[in-house]
């Protein structure tokens, strides 16, 4: 038996286990449930069987919160690309923009993680994820009037400014 590890075997591996944290995050088809129900040691389609488990669901605040946050996520995602193609063609202005983007996007993106998964850190993240929000806001509000991307994104971290709070 080699100890060695083969490139080809690892990708393959990290492919698999790619597939799975996919699906455990967007959610099984009803096909793939089924067949999970029958392997696991109880069905957990049944409320009765869920004698042991955390049945509550996130709160209305929590799905006011997540909501603005895919929203913000999507629109600072395609503002992003919006400036990385502006920038391409050698105009800077945008630069800044970019940069702001994109820690709303990575946090925006670890927010929704935390809130779905109901996170004792949650509301620690949200407070970066909303200074991170008013900043972006701030830089997207300067082009806005000339590129609808950035008004977007400045309105969907407004959203999330005003969902998480003070």
């Amino acid at each position: 038996m080699s100890s060695t590890f083969s490139r080809r075997g690892v990708l393959i591996g990290a492919g698999a286990a790619g597939s799975v944290t996919a699906c455990n995050h967007l959610g099984a088809t009803s096909a793939a449930t089924s067949q999970a129900a029958t392997v696991g040691a109880h069905d957990h389609h049944d409320p009765a069987e869920h004698t042991g488990h955390d049945m509550a669901k996130p709160a209305a605040m929590d799905d006011h919160v997540l909501h603005a946050l895919l929203h913000c996520k999507a629109a600072s995602e395609a503002c992003l690309t919006h400036c990385i193609t502006t920038l391409a063609t050698g105009d800077p202005s945008l630069a800044a923009c970019a940069e702001r983007v994109r820690e709303t996007a990575a946090l925006c993106d670890a927010s929704i993680t935390l809130v779905t998964a109901r996170s004792s850190l949650t509301s620690d993240l949200l407070a970066v994820c909303r200074a991170a929000c008013e900043m972006c806001e701030a830089e997207c509000e300067k082009h806005a009037g000339h590129h609808q991307t950035c008004a977007d994104c400045a309105d969907s971290c407004t959203a999330v400014i005003e969902a998480i709070g003070a």
